[in-house]
């Protein structure tokens, strides 16, 4: 499978068609890098801007195939939109294509609560640890019947368990 190319305004090419990101914040930026990704592990998380990501030797191999081309008619769109477009060559010659106005989680196209809450977890369980990340979400989505932020300010304090504390590190990084 190739993709062929996808399709952007062309103030994003600039940042964003980096084909071999060689940092967390290129890989961010990266169409080539996060559309190999999402092909490779049918998703995309904050884990996939680690550097044994960004090194993957198959993410990277895809991402080589990977084209970013401007496209006027996506330009004339830009600022009332964000839109993309995805056109993808399967080795059989079958092309898939999506479009998207805006990408999900802006005003136009809003994340769903559990989506939320979901992304919180990945998000936060990444840095918290998962046990920490959870008991922050519950006290989060207590508040409004708590009679006081006690609980909240308890989960924001708080370490995860076996983690040490003022560490940055995640707890499966802690060194014991």
């Amino acid at each position: 499978m190739a993709l062929r190319n996808a399709r952007a305004p062309r103030r994003h090419l600039r940042t964003q068609a980096l084909a071999r990101p060689q940092s967390r914040s290129d890989a961010l930026l990266s169409h080539q890098h996060t559309i190999a990704v999402a092909l490779f592990r049918h998703r995309f998380a904050l884990a996939d801007l680690e550097p044994d990501c960004i090194a993957d030797p198959g993410i990277r191999a895809l991402a080589a195939r990977v084209s970013v081309a401007h496209d006027d008619a996506l330009e004339a769109r830009f600022p009332g939109a964000w839109p993309h477009r995805i056109r993808l060559t399967l080795d059989h010659g079958v092309v898939l294509e999506a479009e998207s106005e805006n990408p999900p989680g802006g005003v136009d196209c809003p994340l769903s609560r559990g989506e939320v809450q979901a992304k919180f977890r990945e998000t936060a369980g990444s840095a918290l640890g998962v046990a920490h990340a959870q008991r922050l979400a519950d006290a989060l989505l207590a508040i409004e019947e708590a009679a006081s932020v006690r609980a909240l300010q308890g989960a924001l304090c708080a370490p995860a368990p076996g983690a040490v504390a003022g560490s940055a590190r995640r707890p499966q990084e802690q060194h014991t």
